[in-house]
């Protein structure tokens, strides 16, 4: 079945995860996607691990399926000149080059809109395209670390804390994934393509919208406060008898129901906690009260009463458990692939539904260089000149042959 995006054809020239994440979902909604990667290696992502399944990157793995790998050199005149040709027959163009790389290349906005008016052009950087950190380089944990959130999350007083994910790395391929449907949207209706930008920083403090109006409304750092939220309490997890549970109790009525389900009906009428601001008030003598009472049942027995009485709860899975269970199950976020090197591979799906355009994962991340040369044949390149290109290094092609023609 063709995906709502059928049609049309995207030139990603970019590495690490935010811009090849975005090209991906742009490519599991139906999109071409062709990645352009250095013939040297490639994406750095191929190389960075552990871990590694066969002698490809589970990094790499996990943000460049639905893609056509083309290797080229785009420093040499030749390579700009294929890629030039590339990009006057596409609908979009992913990138995530610094200002001085750009201009060296020739993908600078001007540059890009020159060979194809109607192109859209989605620049992803790391500070944005003004300012005095405009040509800095940087990566997700520096993000994180000028960005605040480390110094939101942990327990008071603790040094800050990485989180274990890349939020600004994924965040910024979903706003730019998002940016460029909205200029194709714009395009169908006027014909004009236009510049999309965003840069990595912003797109994590808007990922943090929540927490960050806290201090806008203050002119405080918001506090610390580790296991709980920062907006309601109780809401964060307990040691039970034999592992941890979540619950979230947000307003009254949850909260009388488990003063009822954990057999403490007086706390109900407690001064301290009658209201959501006196509980977070008293939060310290709350959460010591309650962590007695959840030590005295395994985590299974406190679900099943906290189930009973309605009230948001939950475990606390390791991965292996989380993809256990039965909700997750169902819910199939991740899906099996045939992989020309490794055979089967399991991969993590995106979430979107579409009733009427369903679209499956279609086909496994490229090795390097897999489709240069169908992709060299489309553009009009003869068999001598695709060898007298190889031959000079300008392209490499994947030494298992290309199948895609």
């Amino acid at each position: 079945m063709e995906g709502i995006l059928h049609g049309v054809r995207v030139v990603e020239v970019s590495t690490l995860i935010a811009g090849p994440y975005c090209a991906m979902l742009l490519g599991e909604f139906g999109a071409e996607v062709v990645k352009v990667e250095d013939p040297r290696g490639g994406d750095p992502t191929r190389l960075l691990g552990p871990p590694f399944v066969g002698d490809q990157s589970a990094l790499f793995l996990s943000v460049n399926r639905n893609k056509k790998s083309m290797a080229l050199d785009i420093r040499t005149p030749q390579g700009r000149e294929i890629l030039s040709r590339m990009i006057r027959r596409a609908d979009v163009l992913v990138q995530n080059l610094r200002p001085e790389m750009r201009r060296e290349v020739g993908l600078t906005w001007e540059a890009v809109r020159s060979l194809n008016p109607r192109i859209i052009h989605c620049a992803l950087s790391a500070f944005g395209e003004e300012g005095p950190y405009r040509s800095k380089p940087a990566t997700d944990n520096i993000f994180q670390g000028m960005g605040g959130i480390m110094t939101v999350s942990g327990e008071e007083g603790d040094p800050p804390v990485r989180l274990g994910i890349t939020p600004a790395d994924m965040s910024a391929a979903l706003f730019a994934a998002l940016g460029i449907v909205l200029a194709l949207h714009h395009r169908a209706r006027t014909g004009e393509g236009q510049d999309v930008s965003l840069s990595l920083i912003d797109a994590l403090l808007a990922f943090q919208t929540s927490r960050l109006q806290e201090f806008l409304a203050t002119g405080r750092n918001p506090r610390r406060t580790g296991r709980g939220s920062p907006f309601a309490a109780p809401a964060e997890f307990y040691e039970t008898l034999d592992g941890y549970i979540n619950i979230a109790v947000f307003n009254q009525k949850f909260w009388t129901r488990l003063c009822r389900a954990l057999d403490l009906e007086e706390l109900a009428d407690d001064p301290d906690f009658r209201d959501p601001q006196a509980r977070i008030r008293n939060r310290h003598r709350l959460e010591h009260i309650l962590a007695e009472r959840f030590r005295q049942r395994s985590t299974e027995e406190w679900r099943g009463l906290l189930d009973r009485e309605d009230i948001p709860n939950g475990p606390i899975y390791t991965y292996a458990e989380m993809l256990s269970d039965p909700q997750i199950a169902a819910n199939s976020m991740v899906a099996g692939m045939s992989h020309p090197t490794l055979g089967e591979c399991s991969f993590v799906r995106q979430p979107i539904r579409l009733q009427r355009r369903p679209v499956p994962p279609r086909t496994p991340p490229p090795i390097l260089g897999e489709h240069t040369r169908s992709i060299l044949t489309d553009l009009g390149y003869g068999s001598q000149e695709i060898a007298f290109l190889e031959q000079e290094r300008i392209i490499s092609q994947s030494p298992r042959g290309d199948h895609s023609s």
